[in-house]
Order: C-alpha cells, then structure tokens, then sequence
C-alpha cells in the first residue's frame, strides 16, 4: 500500500514530482520543466520591476527596517541595555534572506534594480541642479 492518497499518484506508480532517475528522458523532462519554471518566474519579476508599485513593493520588501532591511545591519538590546543575540541573529536571518532577494533581482534585471534604486533609495538620488541666471553676477 502507497503512503500517498490514490488521487495524487502518477500512472506509474510514484508520487508527484518524482523522477525516475534510471529513465534519461524523464530526467531530461524534469529538467526541461525546472528550466521552464525558472524563465517563467524570472519573467514575472522581470514584469513587477517595470511598474512602478511594483518597484516600491520589492523596494519594502528588501530594504525596509521592518521587513528585510538588506542594506542595515541591526544589533539587538534590551530594555535594559543587554545584547540579545537570538534576536540579533533573527534580524541577522532576514537581513540575509533580503539580499538574497536583492541580489537575485540583480541577475533577472539589472537595469529594473538601478532604477528602483533611483526612484526609492535616497543614497542614489541625483542633487538636483541649479542654474545661475544671467543677470545675477
């Protein structure tokens, strides 16, 4: 008897998302999918980086203090002033996962990342200029 529910058996016997491993064309399908499932997610934020909600979206999402803040490193204390290195360590944790993020959005699309770094990220705005008129001298 299977460990797995009648419903969600292949015809072969195995349960979802298994390959067999001995059969090159089953493995050359398995990656053919992963593949596949890999361009198509990449083209999703691909898209998400064009919109401009979706820049500020990814931007709170990886470099807000209270969400992934990839580019601060936070030491926790207590009330009394005492490290706390668990809670350090959790920041220590989504610090990581946020740049992890980060850094795969830079692989997918480099030139969306730059320009959410102009739109949202205040260490890259440009001064703005400004221009002497004439007839003060």
């Amino acid at each position: 008897m299977s460990d797995f529910p009648s419903g969600d058996e292949d015809p072969e016997g195995l349960p979802p998302e298994t390959t067999k491993l001995v059969d090159p064309a089953a493995g050359r399908r398995a990656r053919d999918k992963q593949k596949r499932q890999a361009e198509e997610e990449e083209a999703l934020w691909r898209g998400v980086l064009a919109l401009p909600e979706g820049r500020r979206a990814v931007w709170r999402l990886i470099a807000d203090p209270s969400w992934g803040h990839a580019f601060n490193t936070s030491f926790a204390c207590g009330p009394t002033g005492f490290p706390q290195p668990e809670a350090t360590m959790h920041a220590m944790g989504m610090q990581q996962l946020a740049l992890r993020f980060y850094h795969d959005l830079l692989r997918i699309d480099h030139a969306g990342v730059r320009l959410m770094h102009a739109e949202m990220d205040g260490r890259f705005a440009k001064p703005k200029r400004t221009t002497r008129r004439p007839d003060a001298a």
